[in-house]
C-alpha cells in the first residue's frame, strides 16, 4: 500500500524498513547511519582524496645560495639501511659551544 502523508511530517515513526525505493530520497538524518553512504562532505567528494596514490604535495624547490648548498642538494649519498649500513663515516668536526 502507498503511504501518503499529504505534505505532513511523520513524527515518532521509529524504524522504517523497505525492500526498495523508487526515486530520490531526501531529508535529514539525526543520529547514526549504518551501511554504505554516498554523497558529499561539505561539498567535497572525499573519495578522490582517499584514493590510493593521490597524496601528491608537489616538488620541494630549495633556494640555493652557494656551491656547497648546490652540491648538498644535488648529491645522493648511499648510507645503506639500518640493518645493513654502509661502512663509510662522516666527520663534521667538533661542535662549538
Amino acid at each position: 500500500a502507498d503511504l501518503d502523508a499529504q505534505a505532513n511530517n511523520l513524527l515518532n515513526v521509529g524504524t522504517i524498513s523497505t525492500s526498495g525505493i523508487l526515486g530520490p530520497v531526501t531529508g535529514n538524518v539525526t543520529g547514526n547511519v549504518t551501511g554504505n553512504v554516498t554523497g558529499l562532505v561539505h561539498g567535497i567528494d572525499i573519495r578522490t582524496l582517499l584514493a590510493p596514490n593521490t597524496a601528491d604535495f608537489g616538488g620541494i624547490f630549495p633556494t640555493v645560495t652557494n656551491i656547497l648548498e648546490y652540491i648538498t642538494y644535488n648529491t645522493d649519498i648511499e648510507w645503506g639501511t639500518i640493518t645493513n649500513p654502509h661502512g663509510a663515516t662522516l666527520d663534521l668536526g667538533a661542535i662549538a659551544v
